[in-house]
């Protein structure tokens, strides 16, 4: 079973999407780590702030995406969220560290718009589906990644109440975090994702529409077990 689930940034989707696949016992994909883990490597590598020198490490880097429900890992350092079952390998090493910074998050969403950051990760992410079956959440899930899946999902929420979301959960992590900042790199990153040339962010044909603005976590998981059942 693939269930894809697709949404703006602070629509809720990881954690709903880490529920979903708790409660189904099947891998879950968070695609937006697999790009921070990307920016951080290419940040440590001193590869970020060159295109050319990036684009040459990216072509002969070995990418590898791990998923495992039973024995998830947590990429994030310090205190904050649970454990993600997602894990990344580049050139055969874990990736691991800080990848909820402010620097790794801008780096991430810019590299996400980047074709051939796209291309590379695209058979990694569909190995996962095809393997075991998952729980994937993202920008272009139901549209390019797994427009097979079974069951798609766009889930929304109110521009303020995702901005209000993202200042509490990078509060959470325990960074600096100004909301008018965070407000102004939300909308720009709106713009970005729904306006890039590569695999924009868009609600597919036939994905469920559920706007999340007044839901809570149970409700908006319980909306989407119910129409998987």
């Amino acid at each position: 079973m693939i269930i894809a689930i697709d949404g703006p940034a602070g629509a809720g989707k990881s954690t709903v999407a880490r529920q979903i696949a708790s409660r189904l016992g099947l891998p879950y994909l968070e695609s937006g780590l697999i790009y921070r883990a990307i920016a951080r490597r290419a940040l440590d590598d001193g590869v970020a702030a060159d295109l050319r020198a990036f684009h040459r490490w990216l072509e002969e880097a070995t990418i590898e995406v791990e998923t495992s429900p039973a024995a998830p890992r947590c990429l994030a350092s310090g205190s904050g969220p649970p454990p993600v079952s997602t894990a990344v390998r580049i050139n055969g090493r874990l990736v691991e560290g800080d990848l909820k910074s402010a620097e790794v998050s801008q780096l991430a969403s810019e590299l996400s718009a980047d074709k051939l950051v796209r291309q590379r990760i695209l058979e990694c992410q569909r190995k996962v589906g095809r393997e075991r079956g998952v729980v994937a959440e993202g920008r272009d899930m139901t549209t390019v990644v797994f427009p097979e899946a079974e069951h798609k999902f766009f889930l929304d929420a109110s521009f303020e109440e995702r901005v209000k979301r993202l200042y509490n959960y990078r509060v959470s992590l325990g960074y600096p975090a100004d909301i008018d900042r965070i407000r102004a790199e939300t909308r720009e990153r709106d713009v970005r994702d729904s306006t890039r040339d590569v695999a924009p962010l868009r609600r597919a044909e036939g994905a469920v529409y559920i706007d999340s603005t007044n839901l809570s976590v149970d409700e908006v998981v319980r909306q989407i077990m119910e129409r998987i059942r």
